[in-house]
C-alpha cells in the first residue's frame, strides 16, 4: 500500500513516524513546501521517499493524507484531483470539514473518495510549546481520539481504510457528523487561537508594552502559545471563515461571559466573581484529569471496534464492502 503525505509538519510527520514499523506493507511518500522540512522528515524516518511534485506524490497512492494549512487546501485538492488513481482515498486533518467536503465534491473524479479526520493528540504532549516537524512524535496520537466523518456518498471500503489508519496510530475512533465536528473544532481549536491573537493585539506594541513585555510570565505565555499550533495567520483566518457561523456564535458567547466578569469587578461583587472563578477552576481541574487519563467511556464516545489489517486488505483486494462492527 502506498500512502502519500502532503505536509510534513507535526501532524503529517507524526503519522509518518507512527507508520514506520509497518514498512513491509506500507510505502510512505512525503512532500512539503519547504525542502528542508522534507529532508528532515526523511532523516528521522517519517517517510520512505520524497516527492518533488504533488502529482508524482499522489499518482500511485492508495491513500492521500492532506496535513496542510487550511488556506492551502482548496488549491491543493483541485491540483491533485486529476492525478488520483481509481479507488484512491483522500483524508485531511483540517478543522473545517464541511468546507473541505465541498471542495472534494467539486474536484474529485468518480471512483475517488474523501474521509475527514481530526486527531486529538496524546495528552503527554498537550503542553509542548513546539510546533512543526520539531514537535513530531511516533506516539503523538497514542491514547488519543481521532474523529472520522464522511460525506454520504463515501464507500464503506474507504471508511474502513481510514479507520485502519487510525488503528495503526494506536488511537480510538470517534465516528461523527461533519457539522458536529466543525462545531467542536470551532470551540476547542479555532476559538482559543483567536483569543490568543486578540490578547497579543491588545498588548504587543501598545502603550506600556515596552516595560510590560519584560514581566510577562507563564499565564501570558501559555495563553498566547495557542498560536503555535497554527500554520500562520492565513491558515487561522481561513479556518475561522470556513466555520463562520460557529465562530461568530462562540465569540458572542465569549463576549457575553467577559461582560459578566467585567460587571462583577466594576460592581465589586466579590461573591458573584468568586463563584464564576471557582466554577472555572473546578472545570479546569476536572477536564485536565479526564484528558490525562483518557479512558473515555466507549458508550459515551460511540467508539467502534476497528477492523484488522487482514480484513481491510482482503476487502480492498476482493472489492467487498467492509462491515462496521459496533461494540455496545
Amino acid at each position: 500500500m502506498n500512502i502519500a503525505i502532503l505536509g510534513l509538519g507535526q501532524i503529517g510527520a507524526s503519522i509518518g513516524l507512527a507508520l514506520a514499523p509497518h514498512k513491509e506493507r506500507i510505502t510512505r511518500i512525503g512532500i512539503d513546501r519547504e525542502s528542508r522540512v522534507a529532508q528532515q522528515a526523511k532523516k528521522i524516518d517519517a517517510v520512505d521517499k520524497i516527492a518533488l511534485q504533488r502529482k508524482t506524490a499522489v499518482q500511485d497512492a492508495d491513500l492521500v493524507l492532506l496535513a496542510l494549512p487550511s488556506d492551502e487546501l482548496q488549491e491543493t485538492i483541485a491540483h491533485i484531483a486529476p492525478y488520483l488513481k481509481e479507488g484512491a482515498v483522500v483524508v485531511d486533518t483540517s478543522p473545517a470539514k464541511s468546507a473541505v467536503a465541498g471542495w472534494m465534491k467539486e474536484s474529485l473524479p468518480q471512483g475517488r473518495h474523501y474521509v475527514a479526520l481530526f486527531p486529538a493528540i496524546n495528552p503527554a504532549y498537550l503542553l509542548d510549546p513546539r510546533g512543526g516537524i520539531e514537535a513530531a512524535h511516533a506516539d503523538l496520537f497514542k491514547n488519543g481520539i481521532v474523529a472520522i466523518s464522511t460525506p454520504g456518498e463515501t464507500s464503506a471500503q474507504a471508511l474502513q481504510l481510514a479507520t485502519e489508519l487510525v488503528r495503526l496510530l494506536e488511537a480510538e475512533v470517534l465516528y461523527t457528523d461533519m457539522l458536529e465536528v466543525d462545531g467542536i473544532m470551532s470551540t476547542v481549536h479555532i476559538l482559543p487561537q483567536l483569543i490568543a491573537s486578540s490578547l497579543l493585539g491588545m498588548t504587543v506594541g501598545q502603550p506600556g508594552w515596552r516595560d510590560s513585555r519584560k514581566l510577562t510570565g507563564r499565564p501570558y505565555a501559555r495563553l498566547v502559545s495557542a498560536l503555535h499550533d497554527q500554520d500562520g495567520p492565513g491558515a487561522l483566518g481561513a479556518s475561522a471563515l470556513h466555520n463562520r457561523e460557529n465562530i461568530t456564535r462562540l465569540l458572542d458567547t465569549l463576549i457575553n461571559g467577559l461582560q459578566k466578569l467585567r460587571n462583577d469587578i466594576a460592581n465589586q461583587d466579590a461573591k458573584s466573581l468568586e463563584k464564576r472563578l471557582r466554577q472555572a477552576y473546578e472545570g479546569d481541574q476536572s477536564w485536565w484529569q479526564e484528558r490525562q487519563v483518557g479512558q473515555w467511556a466507549r458508550q459515551e464516545l460511540g467508539v467502534q471496534e476497528i477492523p484488522t489489517i487482514g480484513e481491510t486488505w482482503r476487502d480492498m483486494l476482493l472489492g467487498g464492502l467492509g462491515k462496521k462492527k459496533r461494540q455496545g
